[in-house]
């Protein structure tokens, strides 16, 4: 199987010629452009000066810009925009990605050089008020233009601009008789798809029409077959069909495929904690009266899971195509940053303070205006109407600004994507690190106010008060309208309908429509990410995709799923490979560890950093991070180790170091692990009283347990700084999640225990890595550097290199009491031995005995 050649879409017969002539372009683009602008410029000033006649010059820019091969179609006239194909001005051949001059145009309707403006949104034939712009149900001859428009552009492009992307392209824009040309005259693969390199999923053609819910293109694509394997999992036509809430709905996988979709597949789903939403309701503040009783408020016709890993999103939510609902991904601490206490105290979202409001999110994207009067948030709490638009609910929405966010987030100084919040998911599944870059938009509103029927590119939505109904269509039922939410009717046969609790994140794909509505005074927030199917068949990307398919395409099979770190590690030396891999858990001796590795082993040892599936590097590399860098062959033939410490003491160790850091230099950890640096105006290191520091202790404990419980996103922030590695769903407070792979089993070869290092451990690992008896003992050597090490401890921000300059420099540690002095604490001892039970039975920890230290004081 390995030597076989991968596929590249387009039949072999046709291969070499296309090849050559993408070759010869790409080498003969390098200059095209400067050197038409040239000629270009040259003979403007010629035409100035002999006065050649205007058509002329534009008969030359015809002829120089587009190739003899590109102007056998009929018909051809030229504009700014492009090459008007067939006389259709609407229908156009163009070099690059170019906007639409009749009005907004869908951001997915360019074909490689072919493009159509085809109106994102359209006044419906009962206008805007009292009927939905259905982006698929427009007058026959508007659909059939645009798909001949296509086929038209098509015939007359040359064969090295005609990409295998074509038809994943063709399947994305609903293009039935596009696809069947590209497969029968082209010989285009179904199942090609571009390699990922970033690694998130690319999907095939088959799985775009799967995304669209377009059963007829599907049905084209796989000639019926619904027993076709179309993904790396051994997953059929039919198997996507038959999932809860796939885009093919109930009623089309019988008329095309003869599916009866079970109909355990269309029964709710999942309640929520009707006892703890009344809890929280009481704590926010907000009202809870409502006159739009909620229907569905124990139901969801899509998935809704208590957590979601990567690899679990990307098998069953984004390859399908399907949305879903995670509950309880914000902590209390966000959620009360919303509430209406906290907003009392701000002034910008004073609940006094007063908003432009509409009958819906944005009224001038239907043609509508906005209410003549703002509204405070007040009144809209209390369902207050506008008083020139009766008996329709007000909502507000804004793009939020730096302002807006640092008070809504006030622990992380505004910085949204933060692993403390909601949105971490954003970095886990997309690689997102800042909300800068992407869409944000806020949202609040009265009793059954809500988001009327639009749609976008994907987004994550995320509730912080009241109560939202959601409904959701696939995009082939995809489009926009002017009516109030509450008063939108959509087909039963094709929507999908779910609540959202405070705290609930749901996440729908690429062009779903969707529409809320509020059942009380409801805030949320969204983050348009979207663009992970984007092809942007544009020049440079055919330039791409022309070396893609010949050097890094791949076909769906039914071969076993090569994970991304295999990917990434097929394109390294086995030279490269370190000859061991150490698990570097922080406040564990770890910095002390690397210290003597980079000294006495630096050519087995390097220090490194690289970007997916986050900002990773070697300094605090989880054994998944490992696996994920060099591939799961390279960790098991290789020697690999940690070094873990009593759990009481990391936590003191790590919370004083802590604050002699915070409290020197501007720092985000504290406030991420709501570490408190003063008492009293005075450092809490500083303190005299050694009581007093070990009470500030455990009211920490108590505090970092609310915030941060077992099961949470975040929890890993009641024991350490992720330093990234919580981009791995295992990972949480423990030591031992540092130490796991991806099914949650220890992955390493052997743990030491720090407290044994000095005496005699450090002479066993040497054995393992001899280059580290280059000390006078090993054990000294490593005693001498974790002396240093408890003075400073490794900072996220710095290069290792500059870490390891600081150890040298200090050599007294923050002035803390003896770790056991702690363990007297009855709350705390539950709290630990809860939050670290793995880490206690895997490493053999007891629990301290006070009364020792007290006995030993008496002598």
């Amino acid at each position: 199987m390995n030597n076989m050649r991968p596929s590249t879409g387009i039949s072999r017969r046709r291969r070499s010629a296309i090849g050559a002539a993408a070759t010869f372009k790409r080498r003969r683009t390098n200059n095209y452009y400067h050197y038409r602008r040239e000629d270009l410029a040259f003979f403007v000033f010629c035409c100035c000066i002999f006065a050649i006649p205007m058509k002329a010059l534009m008969d030359w820019i015809v002829s120089q810009t587009f190739s003899p091969a590109t102007v056998e179609v009929k018909q051809h006239s030229y504009t700014e925009e492009g090459l008007i194909i067939n006389g259709d001005p609407k229908c156009v051949k163009t070099k690059s990605s170019i906007g639409s001059p009749f009005g907004r145009a869908a951001d997915n309707l360019q074909l490689g050089p072919c493009a159509y403006f085809f109106e994102e949104k359209q006044a419906p034939p009962g206008g805007w008020l009292h009927d939905i712009d259905y982006f698929f149900d427009r007058p026959g001859q508007q659909l059939e233009a645009k798909e001949q428009c296509y086929l038209d552009c098509l015939r007359g492009l040359a064969e090295d601009e005609i990409t295998p992307s074509f038809l994943i392209r063709a399947a994305q824009m609903k293009l039935p008789k596009v696809v069947q040309t590209l497969m029968d005259d082209y010989g285009m693969d179904p199942l090609y798809k571009v390699k990922s390199t970033d690694g998130i999923p690319r999907l095939n053609a088959v799985q775009e029409a799967v995304h669209g819910g377009y059963p007829v293109v599907l049905k084209t694509l796989t000639r019926g077959n619904i027993k076709l394997v179309i993904d790396n999992y051994g997953r059929t036509v039919e198997d996507y069909i038959t999932m809860r809430a796939s885009p093919i709905r109930p009623f089309h996988a019988l008329k095309y495929f003869g599916i009866k979709v079970p109909e355990t597949n269309l029964s709710p789903l999942i309640a929520f904690n009707d006892t703890e939403f009344e809890k929280l309701e009481e704590r926010q503040g907000w009202t809870s009266n409502t006159a739009y009783p909620h229907q569905y408020d124990n139901t969801c016709d899509i998935d809704v899971v208590n957590g979601l890993s990567r690899e679990e999103f990307y098998r069953e939510y984004l390859l399908p195509g399907r949305p879903v609902l995670i509950r309880d991904q914000a902590a209390d601490g966000e959620l009360q940053a919303f509430s209406k206490k906290y907003w009392q105290t701000t002034t910008d979202f004073h609940p006094s303070s007063k908003h432009k409001v509409g009958p819906t999110a944005y009224p001038s994207l239907t043609d509508q205006k906005a209410c003549d009067t703002k509204l405070s948030i007040s009144e809209m709490e209390n369902a207050t109407e506008c008083p020139t638009m009766p008996g329709i609910p007000m909502v507000h929405a804004r793009h939020p600004t730096n302002r807006d966010l640092e008070l809504l987030y006030p622990a992380t100084n505004g910085e949204v994507i933060n692993p403390t919040h909601s949105w971490a998911k954003l970095t886990e599944f997309f690689h997102v690190h800042s909300h800068r870059k992407n869409h944000m938009q806020l949202f609040w509103g009265g009793d059954g106010s809500g988001a009327t029927f639009h749609w976008h590119l994907s987004a994550f939505n995320i509730l912080y008060a009241g109560l939202k109904e959601w409904r959701l269509a696939p995009p082939l039922f995809r489009g926009f309208t002017g009516m109030p939410a509450s008063k939108v009717q959509l087909d039963a046969s094709f929507s999908l309908k779910c609540t959202q609790k405070p705290g609930d994140l749901l996440w729908f794909p690429d062009y779903w429509g969707h529409m809320t509505i509020n059942h009380r005074f409801s805030i949320g927030a969204a983050i348009i990410h979207g663009g992970y199917r984007n092809l942007n068949v544009d020049p440079e990307m055919r330039a791409r995709d022309d070396a893609l398919h010949n050097t890094a395409s791949e076909r769906e099979t039914t071969e076993t799923l090569v994970p991304r770190h295999e990917e990434q590690a097929s394109a390294k030396t086995e030279a490269e490979v370190p000859d061991f891999f150490f698990v570097h858990i922080n406040k564990c001796g770890g910095s002390s560890m690397i210290s003597m590795l980079n000294e006495r082993c630096p050519g087995q040892w390097r220090n490194e950093k690289w970007s997916s599936p986050a900002l990773l590097r070697t300094f605090h590399c989880s054994a998944q991070c490992w696996i994920d860098r060099w591939g799961g062959k390279a960790w098991n033939d290789q020697y690999s180790f940690a070094i873990v410490r009593h759990p009481l003491a990391r936590a003191v160790s790590n919370f004083f170091f802590l604050i002699d850091q915070c409290s020197k230099k501007r720092s985000k950890i504290c406030e991420e692990r709501a570490i408190s640096t003063h008492y009293n105006g005075v450092v809490i290191n500083d303190l005299a009283d050694d009581e007093l520091k070990i009470n500030l202790f455990h009211s920490w404990v108590e505090k970092a347990y609310k915030l941060f419980p077992p099961g949470s996103h975040n929890h890993h922030l009641f024991g350490s700084h992720a330093h990234n590695n919580d981009v791995y769903s295992t990972f949480n407070a423990t030591m031992t999640s540092w130490m796991v792979n991806a099914d949650g089993e220890i992955a390493v070869d052997e743990v030491y225990r720090l407290e044994e290092m000095a005496s005699g451990g450090m002479d066993k690992l040497s054995t393992k890595i001899p280059c580290l008896k280059n000390a006078a003992t090993a054990s000294e050597r490593f005693l001498a550097e974790q002396e240093e090490e408890e003075s400073t401890e490794e900072h996220p921000h710095l290069p290792a290199q500059q870490q390891h300059v600081q150890l040298a420099t200090k050599n007294t540690s923050p002035p803390y009491p003896d770790y056991e002095r702690f363990a007297a604490n009855r709350r705390t001892k539950e709290i630990f031995l809860e939050v670290y039970a793995a880490d206690f039975h895997n490493f053999g920890y007891k629990w301290p005995d006070p009364s020792r230290l007290q006995v030993q004081a008496s002598k």
